[in-house]
């Protein structure tokens, strides 16, 4: 699973631009530009997941993907694409 299509997309989408935005009843975490990235029931859950949920180690992962470097059971990024 990644977060964006190409580098070029994760690139301008770094953790230091996502920010909890609530909507209706819950929160969501969104890229700068409104995607959706995931949903909680509580400002504080967003909040924590903004600073080292589990999107920000996939960000991580996908940097080093992106990157060339070897992600334990992903396949190298030049074969994907």
């Amino acid at each position: 699973m990644s977060l964006f299509n190409n580098p070029t997309e994760h690139a301008d989408n770094p953790p230091e631009t996502w920010r909890v935005v609530k909507v209706g009843r819950r929160y969501e975490l969104q890229t700068a530009t409104g995607v959706r990235l995931d949903s909680f029931e509580r400002k504080g859950h967003a909040e924590k997941a903004l600073i080292d949920g589990h999107l920000v180690r996939l960000y991580g992962d996908e940097s080093r993907w992106y990157a060339g470097e070897s992600v334990n059971g992903w396949k190298p990024y030049a074969e994907c694409s």
